[in-house]
């Protein structure tokens, strides 16, 4: 449900969310671990820790809002970076395509098996008053990325423009830090054999 909400305006995923937040409050729940994405960080070419996202940006700020809703000592907002695993495989991604921008830009990826593990974590541990950054270890270039993900799938690599670079790094030090948890997949081209 929030998946086609938010396909047809991004606009309507806070409001969405604005509703689950009214309704668990209603019924009295304790406390909401709200998945969210490192999509709340501008693209720019620097390691973005939590405090990073900017909400003046248009092209996030839905995301943002939405999160404001979750945050406090009651709830925690966990910001997943691009999820691979066996049905998100990243080979089809950009497979075949030609002139992809950003070719030398950090990827930015995680395993559904960390992301998962990460959840049960925070859940065990009732972690809750926090925002955190949850992003394999490895930042390869797109460019070795994305042509290592589609030569694993037999599919034709993608072309890069030469000369672009930018891309943001997101640091998952904090949750690390926080909750101790040992990422099975923190090398994101090593993880390719697992998607």
């Amino acid at each position: 449900m929030c998946r086609l909400a938010l396909g047809r305006s991004p606009e309507t995923y806070p409001i969405l969310l604005g509703h689950v937040a009214e309704a668990a409050a209603a019924a009295g729940v304790a406390h909401v671990l709200l998945v969210s994405s490192t999509g709340v960080y501008p693209d720019e070419a620097r390691v973005m820790q939590e405090a990073d996202a900017q909400a003046s940006l248009e092209a996030n700020s839905h995301l943002l809002r939405a999160e404001a809703l979750f945050q406090g000592p009651a709830h925690t907002v966990l910001r997943l970076a691009g999820l691979m695993g066996p049905t998100r495989a990243p080979g089809r991604f950009l497979a075949g395509r030609t002139g992809v921008a950003h070719g030398e830009a950090p990827v930015n990826m995680i395993h559904l098996q960390d992301a998962i593990g990460l959840i049960t974590t925070i859940l065990g541990l009732n972690i809750w008053g926090h925002t955190l950054n949850a992003s394999a270890a490895s930042h390869p270039t797109r460019r070795t990325f994305y042509t290592a993900a589609a030569t694993h799938l037999n599919l034709p690599p993608p072309t890069f423009e030469e000369g672009t670079t930018g891309g943001k790094q997101i640091d998952s030090s904090a949750i690390r830090q926080l909750t101790r948890y040992q990422f099975r997949h923190d090398d994101v081209v090593a993880a390719l054999n697992y998607c």
